[in-house]
């Protein structure tokens, strides 16, 4: 058997300054499932890939490391993927490529001990914001939140759950459910993440 488990988000584990944020929704799936009710944690089989295209459908994804949005079938690395076809999104990557295009201009300028011109510095980006180590900036996450802008956050659990979706836009439960029911994958909510059995 196949579960997509829902539970609430554990903002304090996965966010600084979490006061800013509201309440979201985490899902987290299982597979192999015994009657006990144990078994492995991850999106590692066909059935949750065939869910995720499904119920989320083409995503972008920040890659923090080589500093570019890219594009992404399914959430399988840690961090943010957004929804295509926002605008925000749009207007966040135009910012980072002017800001990162300031930056090498003025590497260049230091390198040759060159004067630099009397123009603004470019603000950082709020991509560049957004992660802080294993944890994403709470402050980053709202101000995306402010601009109507929809994405999921994917984060890995060391001991247990493997990967976990963070959601802020609830409107996209329903799908999910709908989806996992319509692909024979049970869809089961938790009162909180201790709930879950530990593997």
């Amino acid at each position: 058997m196949e579960l997509t488990i829902e539970f609430p988000v554990e903002q304090d584990d996965i966010f600084t300054q979490p006061s800013h944020l509201p309440q979201g929704f985490c899902i987290c799936y299982q597979h192999n499932v015994d009657d006990a009710g144990y078994g492995p944690y991850g999106f590692h089989t066909a059935k949750s890939e065939i869910l995720l295209k499904r119920a989320l459908g083409p995503l972008t994804y920040w890659n923090s490391e080589r500093g570019q949005l890219v594009d992404a079938d399914i959430p399988k690395a840690d961090g943010i993927y957004f929804f295509r076809e926002q605008g925000y999104v749009t207007t966040m990557n135009s910012e980072l490529m002017i800001y990162q295009k300031s930056q090498a201009i003025q590497a260049l300028r230091d390198r040759y001990k060159k004067t630099s011109p009397s123009t603004p510095s470019s603000a950082k980006p709020i991509l560049l914001e957004v992660a802080q180590g294993r944890r994403m900036s709470g402050a980053a996450i709202s101000k995306i939140l402010e601009n109507n802008c929809s994405f999921l956050i994917s984060y890995s659990r060391i001991t247990e759950m493997g990967q976990i979706l963070i959601f802020f836009d609830t409107t996209l439960r329903a799908n999910i459910r709908k989806t996992a029911e319509e692909e024979g994958i049970k869809y089961i909510t938790e009162k909180s993440i201790d709930d879950l059995k530990p593997w």
